[in-house]
C-alpha cells in the first residue's frame, strides 16, 4: 500500500509538471553567446536552475549580471571545454552546486574553420574533434552519476545540419557532429536502464555571433533561403525551444532521436524556380498533387503572383523541358511554372 501511494503521488506530480522545468538543475556549456545563450534563458525561464561555462570572464560576468536582473537562477564558471582537466574541474563545481544531482546536460559548444579536406592539418583535426565531439563525450561520462541520481536525466547534444548534409562547415566538423548523433543513440539505449534520455538537436543555418560574418553576404543568404523550405534563416530561440521541450516530462517517451531545426533544409528536394512567395500560393489553395512529369502552371490576371486565378495542368513526357514564362489563354499571363 505504501509503494502504491508513492507511485500515485509521483504520477500526479509528473502530470502537474508536464510542461515545466521547475525544480530541475541544468548544465549548459558555452552559454554566453548564440544558441547556448538562448538555451540558458529558455531553461531558466521555465524554472530550471542553470550553470553555464565560458572561456571569457568578462562575457560571463556580463551575462550573469543580466540574468540576475531578469530574475533567472544562473551561475557560471570559466572552462575551456577542449581541456580535459578543466572539464574535470567544471563537473566538480557542478556536483557541488547541485548537490550531486543533475537533471539536464546540454552539450552545446562547437565550431570549425572551413578548409578543403586536403588542407587540414593534424592540429586542425585534433582541435575540432576535441571541441565538437571529445568534450561532449567526456562531459557525458562525468555527468553520468549525477544524471543517474536525478532518476529523470536528460542529455541534449547540439549537433548540426552538417552532420547530415554536405555544407560549407568542413569535413572534420561534419564528421564530429555525425559521431555526436551516433553517440546519442548509443547512450539512449545504454543508459535507458537509469532513466536517462539522450537526444540530438541539429540546427540548420541560425543567426548567431559566430555566423554573423556569413550573413552579411547577400548572395550567401539568398542561397540558404532558396535551399530552405521556409525560405529564411533561423533564430537561436527556435533552437532553444526544442531543447526545452526535450527536457520536459511531456517528452518522456522520446530518446535516441536527432531532430533537425532547420526550416526544412534537411528534407528539401529539387523545386526549381520556386520562390518563397510562390510557396505561399499553396496556402491559397494551389493543388499539391499532379501526375508525375506534369507541369503545374500558376496563372494570374494582373501579374500579381499572390492573385491566383487559374491553374492549368499540362502533361508533358519530358518534365525537364522548357521552364519559363508563356502566354495564357483568354488574355491571362503565365507567371511561372513548377515542375513535379
Amino acid at each position: 500500500m505504501k509503494n502504491q501511494t508513492s507511485i500515485c503521488s509521483a504520477s500526479h506530480s509528473w502530470k502537474k509538471k508536464r510542461w515545466s522545468l521547475q525544480g530541475t538543475n541544468a548544465l549548459v556549456t558555452g552559454g554566453t553567446k548564440g544558441i547556448g545563450h538562448a538555451i540558458v534563458e529558455e531553461l531558466a525561464r521555465l524554472g530550471s536552475g542553470v550553470h553555464t561555462c565560458a572561456r571569457n570572464q568578462d562575457e560571463l560576468d556580463g551575462c550573469l549580471l543580466d540574468w540576475k536582473t531578469k530574475g533567472f537562477i544562473v551561475s557560471g564558471s570559466i572552462c575551456d571545454c577542449t581541456s580535459r582537466p578543466q572539464r574535470d574541474s567544471l563537473m566538480k563545481t557542478v556536483d557541488s552546486i547541485f548537490h550531486g544531482r543533475l537533471d539536464i546536460l546540454v552539450n552545446n559548444i562547437g565550431g570549425s574553420t572551413y578548409k578543403d579536406t586536403y588542407d587540414y592539418t593534424e592540429d586542425d583535426f585534433t582541435h575540432v574533434m576535441s571541441y565538437c565531439f571529445e568534450s561532449a563525450y567526456h562531459l557525458s561520462q562525468l555527468a553520468y552519476p549525477m544524471l543517474k541520481k536525478s532518476e529523470a536525466g536528460n542529455i541534449i547534444f547540439i549537433s548540426s545540419i552538417a552532420s547530415f548534409l554536405a555544407v560549407n562547415a568542413g569535413s572534420i566538423y561534419g564528421s564530429a557532429k555525425g559521431a555526436m548523433n551516433q553517440l546519442a543513440k548509443i547512450l539512449a539505449c545504454e543508459w535507458a536502464k537509469d532513466n536517462i534520455r539522450s537526444n540530438v538537436v541539429a540546427p540548420g543555418f541560425i543567426k548567431t555571433p559566430l555566423a554573423e560574418e556569413y550573413f552579411t553576404n547577400k548572395k550567401f543568404v539568398e542561397s540558404i533561403e532558396a535551399r530552405t523550405a521556409l525560405g529564411r534563416v533561423g533564430e537561436s530561440k527556435e533552437v532553444s525551444s526544442m531543447v526545452a521541450f526535450l527536457c520536459m516530462p511531456a517528452s518522456s517517451y522520446i530518446t535516441g532521436q536527432t531532430i533537425f531545426v532547420d526550416g526544412g533544409m534537411s528534407v528539401y528536394g529539387f523545386l526549381p524556380s520556386f520562390s518563397t512567395q510562390k510557396n505561399a500560393l499553396y496556402a491559397a489553395g494551389l493543388p499539391k498533387t499532379a501526375a508525375y512529369s506534369a507541369r503545374l502552371y500558376v496563372v494570374s490576371s494582373d501579374g500579381n503572383e499572390s492573385d491566383l486565378d487559374r491553374v492549368k495542368v499540362d502533361p508533358d513526357p519530358d518534365p525537364f523541358s522548357g521552364i519559363g514564362s508563356r502566354s495564357g489563354s483568354a488574355g491571362l499571363s503565365l507567371e511561372g511554372a513548377y515542375q513535379i
